[in-house]
């Protein structure tokens, strides 16, 4: 249900910022926030509490954001804070940037590889996907310890999986299969 309702307001934060020319600056401010909130549990637990009344959680809001973000950020959690909706600012956070994306062509790629990759390999690996996919690529670099070496790759629910692992497992199905 959280999820819907933070599509929900997402798109008409999305909708506004467009219409204002102000995406950019709500996703760096919606970023922003979404790092503080996974940095401070105090943060995290006042915006959750729901025994904290609205017009207390807008005071704080105001004392905390009002000239640091751009003002329809603010007002939008100002009004979050009024519905009593602030408790999905987290999941708001993270369907904006999917939203910003999207509209901007660019496609969030994991990267999972034994070791960590240096600058060229990743940058080798995006422009392989840029072409391929046709979207500005933003990858996320993850190194999996259980992996003997290779990489997967993860877009949106699809696993590409180049890793040694796989390889071998393929290579003993051929063999059983032309025995």
């Amino acid at each position: 249900m959280n999820r819907q309702a933070a599509n929900r307001y997402t798109q008409a934060l999305f909708d506004l910022a467009n219409d204002e020319k102000k995406l950019e600056a709500v996703s760096d401010d919606l970023k922003a926030v979404s790092g503080l909130l996974s940095q401070s549990e105090e943060l995290m637990s006042f915006i959750a509490d729901p025994v904290i009344p609205p017009v207390h959680q807008q005071e704080v809001i105001e004392k905390i954001f009002k000239g640091k973000l751009n003002e329809l950020t603010v007002r939008f959690f100002l009004f979050l804070a009024q519905k009593e909706r602030l408790n999905i600012l987290p999941v708001i956070c993270d369907c904006f940037e999917d939203k910003f994306r999207e509209h901007n062509n660019i496609l969030k790629v994991h990267v999972f590889s034994a070791v960590e990759l240096n600058k060229s390999q990743v940058s080798s690996i995006t422009q392989h996907l840029k072409l391929k996919l046709r979207k500005e690529i933003h990858p996320i670099c993850e190194v999996d310890a259980s992996m003997i070496g290779g990489i997967k790759i993860k877009v949106k629910d699809t696993i590409y999986d180049f890793s040694v692992t796989n390889q071998l497992e393929r290579f003993k199905d051929s063999l059983c299969q032309s025995i």
